[in-house]
């Protein structure tokens, strides 16, 4: 058994079945403390990780690592640290961390491998850590989904109302991780599983479900400004995954109240947009005729390069399959490949997390952050199997299946352009963790208690 379990008990005649509870381990009163100092200073990390509004008004004060560095120290101090090393996820992205450091000494470009720590694999860590540590019981997890939900909802009414457009009229944030469109409508996508957990699982109440349809218009108000294809195939395969997976009441409620909402946003795009998403499935410029726009040659010249990509940095994984090239320096290794060939560099990233990571860390740092993901993935289903046959347990199986909705959209996104050294995932990771340490699948063994 694990120091919180679901649990559940067959009622006898005269007696009810008590509801699965969430009950914490017995802690010392000062580890107790620390913990909830922890989860004070974690929650706005949170909101600051996910909104990035410190990136538009005071990015000079790095108050996300300010924050994390509070909430990782309470987390230490309060002994949770030690009890999640036993978690195949922890124990993994611990072993990428120091084999990230090992391929950053022997890679192309040291300098390189390390902006890449510094500025985006500490946050990673931080809040994966942080979130692993403190998101422990049942109304923790549902406050963290809560906060995320409402970070990501702020960075889209932030880039709504001081955004900017590219060139091919797409919506970009001025500054900071957002200032890609791409990034930005993949970004939007991740915040929807998250409101919809209010909408179609939560039993808070209807001012609750109004509250997350309502944050659920900017995110896909930005989808369609952000006229990112993957945004678009990631929210199409997050509609159809729900619609598999909800029962017939949380369909009605998906196909009756966002399909809607999707519709109108996409049919308020701009026309020029609408005509980029139609080329999603080209993959050639051949296949373009004349009344094709530059813009949609473009958008196909786009997916060529990715293609581009994709090919040099499987090439790359294989010929240097032990420690990579070091994290950050595909961009180099790839314009040498290129110059040895007569040609420039392209100078971008690979545009896809899985061969990112296999390139610049090797085949076994791909296998211990793969491991990681897997792991978790398991245990969020068997949490749902063994809930659904349990009384009282709608909440958790619920939280169980927006994770795992949330982690198969993030799959999709990864393949096409999330970076697995952003903290988007290792957040989720952190997050299921924490929900799967103290949600055990075992039922409890003890008898009926008289009411």
């Amino acid at each position: 058994m694990g120091p919180q379990s679901l649990t559940s008990v067959k009622p006898v005649a005269g007696m009810a079945a008590p509801p699965i509870s969430f009950a914490r381990p017995s802690v010392s009163a000062n580890q107790g403390l620390c913990s909830r100092v922890g989860f004070f200073f974690l929650a706005p990390f949170t909101v600051f990780l996910f909104s990035r509004v410190q990136d538009v008004t005071v990015p000079f004060l790095h108050l996300p690592f300010v924050f994390g560095g509070v909430t990782v120290i309470a987390a230490i101090l309060s002994g949770e640290l030690i009890a999640v090393l036993r978690m195949t996820a922890v124990r993994c992205m611990l072993l990428f961390t120091g084999w990230f450091c090992l391929a950053s000494l022997f890679g192309l470009w040291k300098g390189g491998s390390f902006v890449i720590f510094k500025d985006y694999w500490t946050k990673s860590l931080l809040i994966f850590l942080a979130l692993a540590c403190l998101a422990i019981t049942l109304e923790r997890v549902r406050v963290i989904i809560f906060l995320i939900a409402l970070g990501i909802a702020l960075a889209m009414l932030v880039a709504l109302m001081i955004g900017e457009t590219d060139s091919e009229n797409r919506l970009i944030m001025p500054i900071g991780e957002l200032a890609n469109s791409n990034a930005l409508g993949i970004f939007a996508v991740l915040g929807l599983p998250l409101c919809w957990y209010s909408v179609v699982f939560s039993t808070r109440g209807w001012l609750t479900a109004l509250l997350s349809t309502a944050a659920s218009l900017p995110m896909l108000y930005v989808i369609s400004r952000s006229g990112s294809r993957t945004a678009l195939v990631m929210l199409g395969i997050l509609f159809l995954y729900g619609m598999y997976r909800f029962n017939w009441r949380q369909r009605l409620l998906l196909a009756g109240i966002l399909a809607p909402l999707a519709l109108v946003a996409f049919l308020t795009a701009p026309e020029a947009l609408l005509s980029r998403y139609a080329t999603v499935f080209v993959t050639d410029a051949r296949q373009l005729d004349d009344q094709d726009t530059e813009l949609d040659a473009a958008a196909v010249s786009s997916t060529e390069a990715r293609l581009y990509l994709l090919e040099k940095s499987l090439s790359i994984t294989f010929r240097n399959p032990l420690l990579g090239i070091g994290p950050g320096n595909f961009m180099v290794a790839e314009n040498e490949m290129a110059e040895q060939a007569g040609r420039r560099g392209s100078w971008h990233v690979t545009h896809n997390g899985y061969t990112e990571i296999s390139a610049e860390t090797g085949l076994l740092g791909f296998l211990l952050y793969m491991t990681a993901l897997v792991s978790i993935w398991r245990s969020l289903g068997k949490i749902s199997a063994r809930a659904a046959r349990l009384t009282g347990a709608g909440e958790a199986r619920s939280i169980a299946m927006v994770l795992r909705m949330l982690f198969f959209v993030s799959a999709i996104g990864i393949f096409f352009g999330i970076s697995l050294y952003q903290y988007f995932i290792p957040a989720f990771m952190g997050l299921a963790v924490g929900f799967v340490r103290f949600a055990d699948v075992e039922p409890a063994t003890a008898g009926p208690q008289p009411r």
